[in-house]
């Protein structure tokens, strides 16, 4: 049952809640009635700078703040809280709803309690969902959902065809709350949530193959980035404006200016805060070359392993370049 929340006790309660955050994963119900959840997603911060993070986890290399604390009503309150480094600067707010069940106060998701101010239009592999600053036909929803077949067809063939949900936001800000974020001090045009199956994207055109990429391929076992983003920037482009083949040729730009090399794109020595086209296309670069040369099935293969990662993938493909034909 859900509980008047006194002001007092959620002060209490939440400073016990960040020194001792749960690590439940995420398997939030999508339902605002938290009477009928099942299961909760408490805690987990799903931005792109810390995805799949729980407080706890975010506390270990980051100062955290509150520094907003409100009540909505007798059943639902929220906070802020302010994450600095620990030199001190100050790089994210993040914002939670609190729930209390059966006597006991939870962090929750905004994206559900989001969700009222979205008008949901499903089509055969896509629910969207569009913010009302959007204008978005029917016939172009339908096309993005064909996409979603295409790239299954190529991908993964013979696959049963999941349907995802697509968060489509008219702005940075309003896709950032989705995420639990209230400021940001980077700049993300979209982001895939691989376990709970949505894409959220702040894009005019319902039609982002990169995310769509992600979501077909689901969450890799390995750790890395070159693999990781490398294979939906492949086939899916850098975003829905810049094809991976215009990421090669500002690459290209790039090289001939002498603004980087190979080896500080690949270790991701190169900020991508404001332009992540080099680093994406980069890792595309590579994905394009294990293909070339090994196949499709190959690099999925590699995508797959969870042994592979960035500091060990160019050895593998050493390796593989020299292995006898007969071995």
């Amino acid at each position: 049952m859900i509980r008047l929340i006194s002001k007092s006790k959620l002060g209490l309660i939440l400073f016990v809640i960040i020194l001792q955050a749960t690590e439940s994963k995420q398997k939030n119900s999508g339902t605002q009635n938290t009477n009928k959840k099942k299961d909760y997603n408490y805690a987990v911060f799903i931005d792109a700078v810390s995805r799949n993070f729980s407080p706890k986890d975010i506390r270990k290399n980051n100062k955290l703040l509150i520094s907003e604390l409100e009540m909505l009503n007798d059943t639902l309150s929220y906070c802020k809280i302010e994450v600095f480094t620990l030199d001190g600067l100050h790089y994210l707010t993040y914002k939670y709803f609190i729930i209390d069940i059966n006597g006991k106060l939870f962090f929750d998701n905004c994206l559900p309690y989001e969700l009222s101010r979205f008008q949901n239009v499903p089509t055969e592999y896509l629910d969207f969902y569009i913010s009302p600053y959007h204008t978005i036909s029917r016939s172009a929803l339908t096309s993005a959902s064909k996409t979603v077949d295409s790239l299954y067809n190529v991908l993964r063939p013979g696959q049963n065809k999941e349907k995802f949900k697509i968060f489509m936001c008219s702005n940075i800000e309003e896709m950032d709350i989705l995420s639990n974020m209230t400021k940001y001090y980077g700049y993300v045009g979209g982001f895939t949530n691989m376990e709970e199956k949505y894409a959220v994207y702040a894009y005019d055109s319902p039609i982002h193959k990169h995310e769509f990429v992600h979501l077909i391929l689901g969450k890799r076992s390995g750790m890395g980035y070159i693999l990781g983003e490398g294979i939906p920037t492949l086939y899916g482009g850098v975003s829905p404006q810049i094809s991976y083949y215009e990421g090669r040729m500002e690459l290209q730009e790039g090289y001939r200016k002498a603004l980087y090399n190979f080896e500080k794109l690949y270790n991701r020595e190169i900020s991508n805060a404001k332009n992540n086209v080099p680093s994406y296309t980069i890792a595309a670069v590579v994905c394009e070359y294990i293909r070339r040369k090994f196949g499709l099935d190959e690099l999925l293969a590699l995508y797959y392993n969870p042994n592979i990662n960035d500091d060990n993938l160019l050895v593998e493909l050493a390796r593989k370049v020299l292995l006898p034909k007969n071995v």
